[in-house]
Formats: C-alpha cells, structure tokens, sequence
C-alpha cells in the first residue's frame, strides 16, 4: 500500500487530499492524468516524474515511516519540452525539479485512520 499526499503550502492541506493506491505504478499514472488534465500547456507522462528517497526518518509529524519525493524530471528528461519551457518561466532545470508530491509505503494503522475522511 502507498500512500500518496499532494505538495501545498501547509501540510494540513496536504494531508487533507492524501490518497492511497495498492502499486506504484498506479499512483504515477493518477499524477500524470491529474497534471494532465489540470496543465494541458503541460503534458508530462510516467518517464517524466522523478522519485527519490526524501529522508530517512520518514515524517514524524504525520507518523510516515518513510518518505518519498516526486518531482518532474530535468530539462533534459522531459519529452515536452515547449511545455517545460512555458510551466517554468523558460528555465532549464539540471535536477529534478517542481515537487509534486510525497509518499510513503509504511504508515502506522492508527495515524492511518486518523488521518482518513
């Protein structure tokens, strides 16, 4: 089980809109189709998302075990490159960059059900 939570200003906010998915795959095919129909100047696809270990000790505010980020690819990854170009502003990220998200495979059931609507 993942469980995925959208990148906001606040975490509340992000935790408000967390959703969980049973493969990984599943969860960066609903973040492309989601961009997709949100940025259409913008249209990314699997090979496009970027996903690293975000740290070790997880996040002890929601009780996450591990953390992963999700960003989009560099410049030089991404296949939409007219669409990078007007979504960045025209800059050319080296790195992964625009985080969309973070997720985790070990949540504790209790923060689990605490956190569900």
């Amino acid at each position: 089980m993942i469980t995925f939570r959208p990148h906001r200003g606040y975490l509340d906010d992000a935790m408000q809109e967390k959703k969980t998915f049973e493969t990984l795959q599943e969860l960066v095919e609903y973040i492309v189709t989601e961009h997709n129909e949100t940025t259409p100047c913008f249209q990314i696809c699997t090979d496009d998302l970027n996903i690293g270990l975000y740290g070790y000790d997880g996040d002890r505010r929601v009780g996450w075990k591990d953390l992963f980020i999700i960003c989009f690819e560099s410049y030089d990854r991404i296949k939409d490159k007219d669409g990078y170009n007007k979504y960045f502003g025209g800059k050319h990220y080296k790195h992964p960059c625009g985080v969309i998200g973070f997720f985790t495979t070990a949540v504790p059931d209790e923060v689990e059900d605490k956190n569900d609507d």
